[in-house]
């Protein structure tokens, strides 16, 4: 008796999808030097380079962490440095305090409480969170 073998099209996406990168890098991005080095899993670590995160990134962690601005604050900057939260917890006071500075300019508008973007941002996002995935 032959087998029957199933013959399911492959998805064909209707258009590829495009590369997308920052046109202006350095406007996504800065780099903050450590005055006192760490060493997290066996690796130093003596920068931390802070990034914008896209919106679906922001969505993503709020999403996971809830809106909790406890836990999450340090979820979000922890995202942006591309480090866990105990990473930037662990850092010398100074250097704390200079990577949660550089942070604060890529938030999105809604947590750097810029009051005419703050209803609009946030409204977007209880829409964003509340469609199906």
């Amino acid at each position: 008796m032959p087998q029957e073998q199933s013959h399911a099209a492959a998805y064909v996406p209707a258009r590829p999808v495009p590369t997308i990168a920052p046109a202006e890098p350095e406007q996504w991005q800065t780099v903050i030097p450590l005055e006192r080095s760490l060493t997290v899993d066996g690796q130093l670590l003596n920068v931390i380079t802070v990034r914008c995160l896209t919106g679906d990134e922001f969505v993503h962690v709020v999403m996971t962490y809830g809106t909790s601005e406890d836990v999450l604050m340090p979820e979000i900057r922890a995202a942006m440095c591309g480090v866990h939260p105990s990473v930037i917890a662990a850092l010398a006071a100074d250097d704390q305090a200079r990577v949660v500075a550089a942070c604060r300019p890529f938030y999105p508008r809604q947590l750097r409480g810029d009051p005419d973007e703050t209803d609009i941002v946030a409204a977007g996002l209880v829409a964003a969170m509340a469609s199906p995935t």
